[in-house]
This record gives C-alpha cells, structure tokens and sequence, in this order.
C-alpha cells in the first residue's frame, strides 16, 4: 500500500475504539482523490491476501515482546495508561470489578505467543478483512475550502468593526505589554535564592504498584 512500487497512500495507520462494541479503524492518508475507491479496494484485498498467505511467527512474536516491553516503560513514565483504562471501566466494565483486573499483569501478551497460524488467521478474517465495515472516502471541497477562507475574512472583518480603532489599540497595547512581560530576564538574584541540593540526596526511584478501588452502588 505504501513502500512498493505504485503506492497508493503515504502512510496507513490503525487505532482502536474501546467501548462496549469496540471499533477498528484503518486510516490511509494522502490518497490520490482519483483512486479513493482503488486504495479502499486494494486495502481489504491486501488484508485477504495476507490471512491466506503464510505468516511469519517469529517476527509476529519479536513485535509482541516490543510492544510488551513498550508498555512496559509507558507504565513507569505516563499515568494516563492507569487513567484511561479506570475511566473505561467505571463506564462499560462489568460491576464486579473483573474487567479492571485484566490491567493486573501483562499476561495477555504470553498468550498471544502462544497462537499458532490457524488463530492468527481466525482472528485477522474475523475481525479485520471479511468483518462488516463503514467505509469513508475523504474528497477535498475547492468550494468549500474558499468558503471557509472567505467565511475567516468576514469574521475578522466584522471583530475589527467590533472593536473599533480604539479598541484595537488597547487589545495591541495589552499584547504589547504580555510579550515585553515574558521576554523580560529574570533577576539573578532570585534564581541564587533556590539551594542546590547535593548528590546525595538523589536517589533511585522505587516503583511500587498498588491498585485500589471503590464503586458507588
């Protein structure tokens, strides 16, 4: 679809809905208006082709424990990989808290490693290439694109009339004023106000993971 000798898009790009009835979107970008339709067609045939043909298990594995390893440090530095799996589960997971569980290990990954070619297939026909799917052809507007320049034109034309000369003048002034405000230097002796705290007191951290969790009934 890309790196070959007619792509037909400059990049292809996948994502996941998360919600009671999950979503699978497959995105191609810089598509060709004159071939939407092609590159929509070649999509699902590349992903039949690709259910059908022998798969490579062992590149298929390496990509699992990468994106293991991945989560991994996304659990160390990034908080919203708790948040947003919380958030979900108060609203569609079940009741008793089995849902949110599955966030207690990784162990998902050491079983998708243990999927031989039959489930991969399986799961690429059922889900991807033969599911029932919407699918939206992005065409670019000439008209539309002037209509919304000319609709930004009209817009600052009447804040202008809005404002007025004085109005316009005081609104400069304060932005004047914002800029000279953030450029200004700050004093050296106000930074020499904050210790340098020695070596010593830097320390590893310790991670320490502990879940808790309360629902409203």
């Amino acid at each position: 679809m890309v790196e070959c000798e007619d792509p037909v898009a400059s990049s292809a790009m996948f994502d996941v809905q998360r919600r009671p009835d999950s979503l699978i979107w497959l995105s191609l970008s810089s598509v060709s208006p004159k071939r939407l339709a092609e590159a929509e067609q070649k999509l699902f045939e590349v992903l039949k082709k690709t259910a059908d043909e022998p798969l490579d298990l062992k590149y298929m594995q390496e990509c699992l424990r990468r994106t293991k390893r991945q989560k991994k440090h996304y659990f160390e530095n990034w908080g919203e990989c708790f948040a947003t799996p919380v958030i979900k589960d108060h609203l569609f997971g079940k009741r008793d808290g089995s849902t949110l569980k599955n966030m207690e290990t990784l162990s998902w990954y050491d079983e998708l490693e243990k999927w031989d070619e039959k489930d991969w297939r399986e799961f690429l026909r059922r889900w991807i290439a033969e599911n029932k799917h919407v699918s939206v052809l992005g065409r670019p507007s000439a008209k539309l694109a002037k209509s919304i320049e000319e609709g930004e034109k009209a817009r600052i034309a009447a804040r202008k009339k809005e404002l007025g000369e004085e109005g316009l003048k005081m609104l400069q002034e304060r932005l004047d004023q914002a800029t000279a405000d953030n450029e200004r230097e700050i004093p050296k002796e106000l930074l020499g106000k904050f210790p340098v705290p020695g070596i010593e007191s830097i320390h590893f951290i310790k991670t320490i993971v502990s879940l808790s969790f309360i629902r409203a009934t």
